[in-house]
């Protein structure tokens, strides 16, 4: 019998178990709201992992996804990870050449794809070597020449809604990601399920995003892109309630979505909150009061927008910064004891930086001179 492994497997239980009332919400294409619980999430999880079965995925196989943020996705971190497959997260925006090879290279058997997306997928489909099948994630399959060709809620229709889970190590991979942030081609990571499982647990320390079951985040940030930052495992381990703005990624959308589902963690690049202050100028009516925290990577946020979202929202901006390679999140900013005692213009300028390393990483950077052990000396050294 094997010890007891980190899995994910055990995130998505400890959701079930305590938490199985709290709700996936997802926007949909229509503006409307995709509603269930974990509870229900669950069971249609074990109706995928049946299906996975049935299609002829083994142990350590791969199936990728083409998908925007929403509930079938989210169902796609979890059936096969914990049926012992891996979920391959696709970049639609790749170019033609690097999504080629990209999905021939990770050996996916099987391609989910959100109907708008067929038009990216149907002209390489003669160029995927290793595709078996291809799975439409809608009610029903829209006229494509993708073949074989099944709707998503055809293939896990009638299948039980309980899987006896197989063990699992918890070193072998559970999900895939590429960086297009590279020379050359795309290059693939691969994430255990250790990892996944030690990254969400630091997603809820106090000095990173104290992710709780209190929360209710709202990943902008694609799911294709590093695991929507961690944020869909991470928030499942606490049992927060989880909304998916779907394709609304828009500022008029994303506001909204924070007000009507009472948003408290929501995660973007910079620019959208740039967008987002314009846009609560134009629109006095809009109340985002509701946000506690921002979450944001990419690029330094400009100081008076950080203050801004502070001093008017109660919502401070906490800059981070992390790769595919490091799942993603390595260091982010908080202040320190030390920090708070500078004048507020000092101040801003740390939070403007990537940060310290979060809870159980180190990290060894260098200079054009030196190369310095740890983050926080260099800190020292390089204070306005």
């Amino acid at each position: 019998m094997m010890d007891y492994q980190l899995t994910v497997r055990r995130l998505l239980d400890r959701a079930v178990d305590l938490f199985p009332h709290e709700e996936i919400v997802t926007r949909l294409d229509d503006g409307g709201y995709h509603r269930y619980t974990y509870a229900d999430a669950y069971e249609r999880i074990c109706q995928l992992a049946h299906a996975l079965d049935d299609l002829g995925l083994e142990a350590g196989d791969r199936s990728a996804a083409v998908a925007v943020n929403h509930y079938r996705h989210f169902e796609l971190y979890f059936a096969p990870a914990c049926s012992g497959r891996s979920n391959h997260m696709m970049n639609h925006r790749l170019p033609d050449e690097h999504f080629v090879h990209v999905l021939n290279e990770a050996g996916s058997k099987v391609l989910f794809v959100d109907p708008q997306f067929l038009d990216t997928v149907e002209p390489l489909a003669d160029r995927l070597d290793h595709v078996e099948q291809y799975v439409v994630l809608d009610d029903a399959v829209p006229d494509t020449s993708l073949d074989p060709v099944v709707a998503y809620e055809d293939l896990i229709a009638g299948h039980p809604t309980t899987y006896d889970w197989p063990e699992i190590d918890e070193d072998a991979e559970c999900a895939m990601c590429y960086t297009s942030g590279t020379t050359g081609l795309p290059k693939g990571v691969q994430y255990s399920h250790r990892g996944v499982y030690l990254h969400s647990m630091m997603h809820g320390h106090a000095d990173a995003f104290e992710i709780s079951e209190n929360d209710t985040i709202l990943p902008v940030v694609p799911m294709f892109h590093v695991n929507a930052w961690g944020l869909p495992y991470s928030g499942t381990s606490v049992g927060a309630k989880l909304v998916l703005p779907g394709g609304h990624t828009d500022v008029p959308s994303v506001a909204e979505m924070v007000q009507d589902e009472g948003v408290t963690v929501a995660a973007a690049v910079p620019t959208v909150w740039i967008d987002m202050a314009g846009y609560l100028d134009d629109n006095p009516d809009v109340d985002i009061s509701c946000l506690d925290r921002i979450l944001v990577g990419g690029s330094a946020p400009p100081a008076a927008l950080m203050k801004r979202y502070e001093e008017e929202f109660g919502a401070p901006i906490i800059q981070g910064y992390g790769m595919t390679e490091t799942a993603p999140n390595i260091v982010n900013f908080f202040v320190t004891s030390d920090l708070a005692d500078l004048p507020e213009d000092e101040q801003y300028a740390y939070r403007r930086k990537a940060g310290i390393p979060a809870f159980g990483a180190e990290v060894r950077i260098r200079d054009e001179d030196v190369e310095v052990a740890f983050l926080r000396e260099q800190q020292k050294r390089s204070r306005p």
